[in-house]
């Protein structure tokens, strides 16, 4: 049994610091604490955990698998008790140091953070904010850990526990190569579901709720796309039709977005579809912390999703 009385928050704190920079020295600096203070708090941890933790390689120091499993419940700790501190009291931006972690799509990114950062720079320059590639599969689980505090993009069937709030709804459209061999200047639905697609995700994990609202939408009228490539960006999507005779899928706003950087053509979907919302999603434990609140609302007001004519 791990003796409770000698944890404390502080502790907990290094090794956050530890796991988050992959250095002793680094992780000093993190924490403002000497390099042997620092050296000092990892055995303690290894003492208190009955395990090295981290360990020195040729590429540095790599976590155990109980280093892992057990900073996910560490940092979740960390912001349970952070968010209980913050709550009510004043939130000075401009001296905040805190650390976001937000998962978003490439493009839901390029439209996000060219408004996001300035407005960052201005008003809370020292808050650090990581973007990551969103899970559909792992919302409630990503948010409820702690592995990312904040979700932004399409999505379906959200479970209880979690917040929302809408940001814009788009448009879906559809996007081929400009020189298509068939499709040029219109498209129908038998050249829809006749051609080759990509399409973001596997085929068993990690689906795109966009396209799971696309197939759902065929399957009401009993088709389905015939998919030739599957990939997990935006950008690889459109970089792939813009090379071959492959249909893709996505929001309107992406679809203009790579237009402007690959030689495509952009159509509206050939059938009916309800037009999908973007909208930022965060967990109930944190939905009182507040350099937490402080962030979701810089990204309501920082000017990207202005003038987003559905």
């Amino acid at each position: 049994m791990i003796d409770l009385k000698s944890v404390d928050l502080h502790l907990l704190a290094c090794f956050d610091a530890l796991m988050a920079e992959g250095s002793v020295t680094h992780a000093a600096v993190r924490m403002s604490l000497s390099q042997p203070a620092m050296s000092n708090a990892l055995a303690r941890l290894r003492d208190i955990f009955r395990d090295q933790l981290l360990v020195r390689t040729a590429r540095g120091m790599v976590p155990t698998p109980r280093a892992v499993e057990l900073h996910a419940l560490v940092r979740s700790t960390l912001q349970a008790f952070t968010s209980l501190m913050s709550e009510g009291s004043d939130f000075d931006a401009l001296a905040s140091t805190s650390r976001i972690t937000v998962a978003v799509s490439d493009y839901t990114s390029a439209l996000l953070v060219p408004h996001l950062l300035p407005l960052m720079r201005r008003e809370a320059p020292g808050m650090e904010v990581t973007l990551v590639a969103p899970d559909q599969s792992r919302v409630r689980e990503g948010l409820e850990s702690g592995e990312v505090d904040l979700m932004i993009g399409y999505f379906v069937d959200l479970s209880e526990g979690l917040r929302a709030v809408e940001l814009y709804v788009d448009k879906f459209a559809c996007i081929v190569a400009a020189g298509h061999p068939v499709i040029r200047g219109s498209l129908d639905l038998d050249t829809y579901i006749a051609a080759a697609h990509a399409r973001r995700g596997t085929a068993t994990t990690n689906p795109f709720a966009l396209e799971v609202m696309v197939d759902r939408a065929l399957e009401e009228q009993g088709l389905r796309r015939r998919v030739a490539l599957r990939t997990q960006t935006a950008f690889g999507l459109a970089q792939a039709v813009a090379c071959s005779d492959l249909v893709a899928s996505m929001a309107r706003t992406g679809a203009t977005h790579y237009a402007s950087i690959f030689d495509i053509q952009v159509f509206a979907l050939p059938f009916a579809m309800e037009n999908p919302t973007i909208s930022m999603v965060w967990h109930e434990r944190t939905h009182r912390h507040a350099a937490q609140r402080w962030f979701r609302e810089a990204v309501r007001r920082c000017g990207a999703w202005d003038a987003r004519d559905a």
